[in-house]
């Protein structure tokens, strides 16, 4: 219900902005990529960048998405990164010192490619 009401808000967006170049990021709850969220994303023209489905919770998951529209020069090279296993790392910590610490999800973020607008 959620991911329907918020594709059904993305023509208003669009129009509003008068751009094509949308993202959508967060704590979607979807661990795997046949969820029905993430398939009303996709029908709605939209690419999943975590579509590996790279654990983004403390205790596995990939609930966390970044998602941006297809099509788009600007995003056709984008990737998808989790800041876990390096922060953790340098940190010295386990899941468990960063759940307690900071969060029970990890930073993701997305590299894209900035560019002239092309709508």
């Amino acid at each position: 219900e959620e991911a329907r009401a918020l594709v059904d808000a993305l023509g208003a967006v669009r129009s509003a902005f008068k751009d094509e170049d949308i993202v959508v990021l967060g704590d979607t709850n979807c661990v795997q990529q046949v969820e029905p969220a993430l398939e009303t994303f996709t029908r709605a023209g939209l690419r999943d960048l975590n579509a590996k489905n790279e654990q983004t919770h403390w205790r596995g998951g990939a609930m966390d998405r970044i998602l941006v529209s297809e099509g788009q020069p600007e995003f056709s090279s984008a990737r998808f990164s989790v800041a876990s296993d390096r922060f953790l790392e340098a940190k010295r910590w386990t899941p468990e010192d960063f759940k307690r610490s900071l969060s029970d999800h990890y930073l993701v973020f997305a590299t894209i490619t900035v560019a002239d607008d092309d709508d």
